[in-house]
């Protein structure tokens, strides 16, 4: 028999035999760290959360949306001028909701709280379910040429994801209610596009790939387990691409 963990995709999963004995993971809250250096690590992590200001967070989401914003800029990665920025924002609320289920931190909670409600506001005066702290055109440019932007997809999985745990661990409606939103712009974007624009756009054989799309497939496979609704399964399956499933497939 073969052991498969219950995180991987329905794509995936679907390739074990029928008689698979699939193993879960102990939810966050059940797993106590002893005295050690591990446990060390995961409050100093905590403690850094913690140190994160919100509103830098959120400065190129607001400025995007068209939003005031009197916060210092992120540097590096989250730089105003790089077509990455938005991403560590998703990685924040995913690891801060992690925290959160955990230990109910407060100022986490607090953060979370006041974070969903602000890109809520951002995705709102963008429009179309959009969200993201790069523009739409960034797409557009994908779409039409390929090169000349920096990962758009990947990025915008990243806030999609942080979106989902937000979700899932402290039960924040608005949350998933915004992450739908995120999924139909996919959804509209994908609907306007032939399957040869599709394949040239999500053709990523060579190392560091500027149109690299991260985990689209991943996180729309999982929205379609919490939302059974179809064309989230459909959106999923279109970032499956048979160039790089079939090998995998096959032993390659």
């Amino acid at each position: 028999k073969y052991l498969a963990v219950s995180a991987l995709s329905p794509t995936f999963a679907s390739i074990c035999s029928t008689d698979a004995e699939y193993a879960s993971p102990f939810p966050t809250e059940n797993v106590i760290l002893q005295e050690s250096w591990i446990q060390q690590r995961e409050f100093l992590n905590i403690e850094y959360l913690k140190s994160l200001e919100p509103d830098r967070l959120l400065h190129n989401f607001k400025t995007n949306a068209g939003l005031p914003s009197s916060a210092t800029p992120l540097e590096g990665w989250e730089a105003s001028g790089i077509g990455l920025r938005g991403h560590f924002t998703g990685h924040y609320l995913s690891a801060a909701s992690f925290a959160v289920k955990k230990y109910q931190d407060p100022i986490l909670c607090k953060n979370l709280d006041y974070m969903i409600e602000e890109l809520s506001k951002c995705q709102m005066a963008l429009g179309k379910g959009y969200l993201s702290a790069f523009p739409e055109t960034d797409f557009d440019i994908l779409e039409t040429s390929v090169e000349g932007v920096w990962a758009p997809y990947y990025t915008y999985h990243k806030i999609m994801q942080g979106l989902m745990d937000v979700f899932i661990n402290t039960d924040n409606k608005k949350a998933y209610d915004m992450l739908l939103g995120m999924a139909d712009y996919v959804e509209m974007r994908m609907s306007k596009l032939n399957e040869t624009t599709i394949s040239k756009m999500l053709y990523t054989t060579q190392a560091n790939p500027s149109n690299e799309p991260g985990g689209m497939n991943e996180i729309l496979y999982k929205l379609y387990n919490l939302s059974k609704d179809e064309k989230h399964l459909k959106l999923a399956q279109i970032f499956d691409r048979k160039w790089f499933l079939m090998p995998l497939a096959n032993n390659e």
